[in-house]
């Protein structure tokens, strides 16, 4: 009937033409019949009947052929569509692998589906809408109509350079998707096998606002990352887990925004902002370049017209501090950043360090070391945007930062002042409406509540309001805001001297003596001439009312607006809101224990000036016993031979400070950062140069080095009141001292432009929050964050020498005071805090025979290859292990490439800053004190990379120096007759670390580069040979786990369960030794640690999108949907066999499809490092 070839649309054509006709002819031939029943004799019933049966049976057939016919060609279009979809994916496949052949990247690997589906109808990852034109899918309702899911399996065969792809195209159901069309092939790529794999975390330093030093951190960022992608593809079987910790910390100022130049550069243009970051600047080239990035600040900044919120939250430094501890932890929750602020990081690595044992430690920023600007006091409440409230402040401190347990009274100090109490004269106009203090705890009985107004004129006035179940408040009315001698007082000689007000303000919140008399000298102390505590209230809580330990918030508000509930508790309340904590029964966070930043004076808690925890450093006044002002702060003359703590750290320099003198606790930052770093006994670089020479806060700028020998080049107007300067071109630095050449150096204190600056010129007052007039808040403080510069407006401002206003002019040596933050070579001493010559107690308690770590100023000697390798004993558990190793005979620059996969270049190399850990003079300004001889560690050197043949002081005994070695820490000194435990701990169990140190060349013919390759290889190393230790020195290392069933060959068809099986080596990331003295003469010797070890099994349906954990047979705990990721711990998930784990696959969320099965160890009591292996299998279900 049909020729063979004839067109399929032209049968059906045909076909239904044909049944047409029949249709037709039985219609009319019907119509005769019922038309004949009336002109002859007519049908009887049964003939009627018969002939509509037969008739609807007609009809019903041609209307089911009509509709098969319908839906036949509806389907052969559908699986058309999808065989042409599966064809196209799999030439798509192919033409990928064809073009990365020669690239040498695994890709088809990342094309499995697993068991899921997806609605585009290519495999081409840019598309992401299935209506493109290159998947053409259609959407129905709330779905697509067609699905695909793309298998990539191993071949048996040859699993290491071919794979099988299967692509499958749906038609999309409620019910099991209808398989349409499918293709499978056979495609060869450069795919690389999975390998049991060890992981390591590092943690890089590198603050967004923090400069770098030798390079910007711009410049050093990028290039480290680069080193690291490097080390990783020469180390395949080598992981690095990389945490970078950009944030400094949250400001306390939300509205705070710096402002830094993009597009403008400093060299053409001025800062039109007072509070600033250089960015586009010039270097001595006048190459353009950027200092500071504003693409890598993830905080609030301006750049130069456009507001950069990348992440909502105010940025932290010099001039904006970081909020308290607690306000950290509730920011760090509501933003989830992937890590940790710097701050954090500091006080976890105190608090809780087996969250971070063991972590490499790399400070990104060299010789400058990040300071997160932290204090443990809060600023004041302020409402300078009500006209009522202007200049107004109300603050609440504990008298005690921490109470030893819920039986202690609480007692609360409440201040209220002005900003400007000189403009103040009439007493009647000096009392605010309210003040309301706020606890998020109901205290029930309302007689446990003790309030006291110190102010013998006017009554108390106050409410206590415990009605709302969520807190309780307490209202206080009528506060005095003028504290001046007699005025409000009913007798003479009470309230606060002219003479006594502490940088033109009437608020000292610091108790004056120590003791139960602490807090005696105040305002109701009748004296003419003394400093007195300026709170105005008391309220006291009785024992027993906060019936936990733990710890405690308390809000101040200017106000009652909580009282008539027509606002929050929440930081929309800002500025008008000040949060201060206290803690029973447990320690403050560390980072919460010392004051760091501020005046003593400001510093409001008795337990911390007895302890002596507040900045011993900032100002100089009367602190003698016998004084009529502030007593028992410590304070020695430098003339009787100790020192003079409030000149300043650095004031022991003989002749002119050239170092400047620094006025922030150094002493104690350094301590967070050290005892940090040995409670989590790590391994900590900081690459290269003179160590901890300079510290930042955030926002400084300066260098000496290429490519700005000079610093940085700026229009005048920023550091002017003269008008006619404003354009000239002048060489900044906030980083030297005035010695530095080039340029203006020093720094500066932001104030309003007034010429000639007068007593009472506006200045900041950053230790106490104050960034800005209150008569500003509204024009530019709202609504920029910042404060202009120039002639622009009538109120502009500038920066300043410090040593323009008096109150800084009473200082020891005031034209050095607050000019630099450069420790210069004491600051290695100072963080180091070791000592190595010790060996008795009778030595340790003579102060001249401890030697502290100190590079050497100067030289440009050659490097020597060393090939010392101080022995140790071994590790606990190994009574096979040798007792002695043996000399390497091999130096680092035949070992490292070895190990890695690196060269180290060959030629000469110079070492600027050479090191010792023998020097007896140039001692710190801390080194003598009591507090800091209590936490002195013992140094060595754990082993030697380059010596070095610098010299300068051998008869001094000074000597051997070195360009490249370990050093390692144990605390406590071994001769230490009384060790006080470090951090938040209890006890003083031993703790060690590990500092690598150099002193080589960064720049030059060594480049930053090959230094940061060489810092992550004498890292790694260090790791490694501490496994070779005994006792607190050891580290355990990490196995290495290969996972030998399932394999990829296996073929796992309708199990009920699979048995997974793996073998642990104690061998490192190649397969190969630790290291090469891990070897002994005894050849049947295998080195293994008695470790506990938990293993975390786990399984991908999406080919590692996500993950989940395997279900266990044993246990009869099914594979469940809890996800989890690559390398994150669950010891809730711990296997603890070593070799087998049987996994439930019966479940129903187990379904036909490709899997990815891994297998991760880890030191059961450490977070870090761990390693893993994996296969991808296919299971089989029907």
């Amino acid at each position: 009937m049909f020729k063979k070839g004839y067109p399929l649309k032209e049968i059906f054509k045909k076909i239904r033409n044909a049944f047409y006709k029949i249709h037709c002819n039985l219609s009319s031939t019907f119509y005769k019949i019922f038309k004949g029943k009336y002109s002859f004799t007519g049908f009887t019933l049964v003939e009627m009947i018969l002939t509509i049966v037969i008739l609807s049976i007609v009809v019903l057939s041609l209307t089911k052929i009509q509709y098969f016919m319908s839906t036949n060609s509806l389907r052969i279009k559908e699986k058309s569509f999808a065989t042409q979809k599966v064809i196209q994916m799999m030439e798509e496949l192919r033409s990928l692998v064809a073009g990365a052949e020669k690239s040498q990247i695994s890709l088809l690997d990342d094309y499995d589906d697993g068991i899921k589906y997806s609605p585009v109808l290519t495999s081409d990852k840019s598309v992401t809408d299935p209506q493109s034109p290159s998947s053409n899918n259609v959407k129905i309702n709330n779905g697509w109509k067609y699905l695909r899911r793309i298998s990539v399996l191993k071949n048996p065969e040859d699993g290491a350079f071919t794979r099988r792809i299967y692509i499958r195209v749906y038609k999309a159901s409620s019910n099991t998707s209808e398989l349409l069309a499918e293709t499978m092939g056979i495609l060869k790529t450069i795919a690389r096998e999975d390998l049991p794999t060890q992981v390591m975390d590092i943690y890089v330093i590198a603050i967004e606002n923090v400069p770098g030093w030798w390079s910007t951190m711009s410049s050093m960022k990028s290039m480290f990352d680069g080193v690291m992608q490097d080390f990783q593809v020469r180390n395949p079987r080598l992981a690095l887990r990389i945490h970078w910790i950009t944030r400094m910390a949250y400001g306390r100022d939300t509205e705070y925004r710096p402002y830094i130049n993009n597009t403008k550069n400093t060299y053409d243009d001025a800062m039109p902002y007072v509070y600033f970051y250089p960015g586009k600047t010039k270097t001595d080239t006048l190459v353009n370049t950027k200092f500071y990035n504003p693409d890598m600040i993830q905080g609030k900044i301006l750049a130069d017209t456009v507001w950069y919120p990348i992440e909502d939250y105010a940025m932290s430094d010099q001039y904006n501090h970081a909020v308290r501890y607690p306000e950290e932890k509730r920011l760090y929750d509501k933003y989830k950043p992937a890590e940790p602020s710097l701050r954090m990081l500091l006080e976890e690595m105190n608090t809780v360090p087996d969250k971070f044992k063991n972590m490499l430690l790399i400070n990104l920023h060299g010789e400058l070391l990040p300071c997160p600007p932290m204090r443990n006091y809060s600023d004041a409440a302020k409402d300078p945007g009500t006209a009522a409230n202007r200049y107004v402040r109300a603050v609440t401190h504990p008298e005690k930062l921490r109470y030893s347990n819920t039986s202690e009274t609480v007692k609360l100090r409440v201040y209220s002042y002005v900003t400007n109490p000189e403009n103040i004269t009439m007493w009647s106009d000096t009392s605010a409406s309210t003040v309301t203090v706020y606890l998020p705890y109901k205290i029930t009985d309302t007689s446990d509540i003790t309030v006291t107004k110190i102010d013998g004129k006017m009554p108390a006035d106050y409410l206590i309001d415990n009605t709302s179940s969520i807190g309780t408040i307490i209202v206080l009315r009528n506060t005095p805001l003028k504290h001046t001698l007699n005025q409000g007082y009913n007798s003479g000689n009470k309230g606060l001297p002219i003479s006594q007000r502490l940088y033109g303000l009437e608020y000292i919140p610091c108790p004056i003596e120590i003791g139960a008399s602490a807090f005696n000298r105040n305002l109701s102390w009748a004296d003419a001439t003394s400093a007195k505590n300026t709170a105005s209230w008391t309220i006291s809580f009785d024992g027993g009312v906060f019936t936990s330990n733990g710890e405690y918030r308390v809000e101040t508000r200017i106000g009652n607006n909580i009282y008539t509930n027509t606002t929050t508790y929440f930081e929309d309340d800002f500025p008008n809101l000040s949060k201060t904590y206290f803690w029973i029964g447990t320690n403050p966070p560390v980072t919460e224990k010392y004051q760091f930043i501020g005046d003593p004076r400001h510093c409001p808690y008795l337990d911390v000036k007895e302890d002596h925890r507040y900045n011993i450093w900032f100002s100089t006044f009367d602190t003698t016993f016998t004084g009529t002002n502030y007593k028992f702060f410590k304070s020695n003359d430098i003339i009787s031979g100790t020192r003079q703590y409030g000149t300043g750290w650095g004031a022991l320099d003989t002749g002119v400070p050239y170092n400047g003198l620094i006025e922030v606790d150094i002493p104690r930052f350094f301590q967070i950062y050290r005892e940090g770093i040995l409670n989590t006994q790590s391994i900590w670089s900081a690459m290269t140069g003179s160590s901890f020479y300079y510290y930042g806060c955030g926002g400084e700028f300066g260098s000496d080095k290429d490519p700005f020998t000079k610093s940085i080049r700026f229009k005048k107007q920023p550091w002017t009141n003269n008008d006619a300067q404003n354009g000239v071109n002048t060489y900044y630095d906030e980083i030297f001292t005035p010695s530095h050449d080039g340029g203006v150096c020093g720094r500066y204190v932001v104030a309003r432009r007034e010429n000639p600056l007068t007593p009472n010129t506006w200045y900041a007052k950053y230790w106490l929050g104050e960034l800005y007039p209150d008569d500003q808040y509204v024009s530019q403080w709202q609504p920029n964050g910042n404060l202009l510069t120039g002639n622009t407006s009538p109120n502009t401002f500038f920066r300043v020498a410090y040593s323009s206003f008096s109150v800084f002019q009473n200082e020891f040596k005031p034209p050095y005071k607050r000019i630099a933050v450069k420790t210069s070579g004491k600051g290695c001493a100072s963080f180091i805090n070791g000592d190595s010559a010790c060996s008795s107690f009778m030595q340790f308690n003579n102060i001249s025979n401890h030697k502290h770590f100190r590079h050497a100023d100067g030289g440009s000697d050659k490097r020597i290859d060393s090939t010392t390798s101080v022995i140790k004993d071994p590790p606990p558990g190994s009574s096979t292990y040798g007792t002695s190793m043996g000399q390497p005979t091999n130096t680092l620059i035949t070992e490292f490439p070895e190990m890695f996969n690196f060269t180290i270049t060959t030629s000469t190399k110079k070492t600027p800053r050479p090191f010792t850990a023998n020097c007896n003079n140039d001692n710190p300004d801390d080194w003598k004190d009591s507090i800091y001889m209590a936490i002195r560690s013992s140094i060595s050197f754990s082993r030697i990379y380059y010596n070095s043949n610098y010299d300068p002081y051998a008869i001094a005994g000074f000597t051997p120096y070195f360009a490249s070695a370990v050093l390692k820490m144990r605390y406590p000194h071994l001769w230490n007759p009384a060790p006080i435990p470090i951090a938040n701990e209890t006890n003083t169990d031993p703790h060690s670390a590990y500092f690598v140190i150099s002193g080589l060349e960064p720049q030059g013919n060594t480049g930053a580069g090959e230094m940061g390759k060489y810092v992550l290889m004498s890292m790694f190393r260090t790791f490694l040979d501490a496994g070779r230790y005994k006792s607190v020195d050891w580290i355990s290392q990490i196995p290495l786990i290969d996972l030998t069933k399932p394999t990829v060959a296996d073929e796992i068809i309708d199990p009920i369960s699979t048995d997974i099986i793996w073998a642990t080596h104690w061998k490192r990331w190649d397969g190969k030794d630790y290291t090469k003295e891990y070897e002994l003469s005894i050849s049947t010797y295998v080195y293994s640690e008695e470790t506990p070890l938990g293993f975390n099994i786990k399984y991908s349906n999406d080919n590692g999108q996500s993950w989940y954990f395997c279900g266990d047979v044993s246990n009869n705990i099914p594979s469940n949907t809890i996800s989890t990721k690559c390398g994150e711990r669950n010891s809730s998930y711990f296997s603890f066999t070593t070799s087998t784990f049987s996994w439930k696959v019966s479940d129903s969320i187990i379904t036909r499809g490709s899997y990815i099965l891994r297998v991760e160890c880890y030191r059961q009591n450490t977070n870090l490092h761990y390693s893993y292996d994996q296969v991808q299998i296919y299971i089989n279900k029907q």
